[in-house]
């Protein structure tokens, strides 16, 4: 499948917050299950950003019909979690996790990463996170933690559109 011109390149900045375990409580009788805090300011951030991130006309879209930016289309998303380098580590140890030959395999677990940047962006990015037909995700080190997303609509023709 190939990309269309169709997409939308942001930044999270900060360090990364996965999604956490659901909470449960009751109300009125009936049990409720809720985002952990973090979470749910987390995925505000997110949200944040990707406003941040929509073009003007698509911004006026989004906001007078209250439309994803998306729509029904097949979409595609690559997440990449830029980690902080450990301050214990040597500088030896620093720079070959800046030239990538250090892997962050430590948590968060990059599906917790994937999880709460597709709950933060269903129904604003598309109407539902089943539209989201490819995922390519990864963790690397970096001196500014953070978190990129793109988010790209997937041509059905497998055509690539002019930019």
């Amino acid at each position: 499948m190939i990309k269309t011109s169709k997409h939308l390149k942001f930044s999270v900045f900060g360090v990364v917050v996965p999604q956490g375990r659901p909470r449960f409580s009751t109300r009125n009788g009936y049990p409720i299950a809720y985002d952990p805090p973090k979470s749910k300011a987390y995925k505000q951030k997110i949200f944040e950003a990707f406003w941040y991130a929509i073009k003007i006309e698509d911004y006026e879209r989004y906001e007078q019909k209250n439309e994803p930016l998306f729509l029904t289309n097949p979409v595609g998303i690559k997440i990449t979690e830029h980690r902080q380098i450990p301050k214990s580590w040597s500088k030896i140890k620093k720079q070959n996790a800046i030239q990538g030959l250090e892997k962050p395999v430590t948590r968060p677990d990059l599906d917790n990463v994937t999880k709460i940047v597709l709950d933060a962006l269903n129904g604003h990015a598309w109407h539902d996170d089943g539209q989201v037909i490819e995922i390519y995700a990864r963790k690397i080190y970096d001196l500014n933690p953070r978190l990129e997303i793109e988010i790209y609509e997937i041509s059905e023709t497998g055509e690539q559109s002019e930019n």
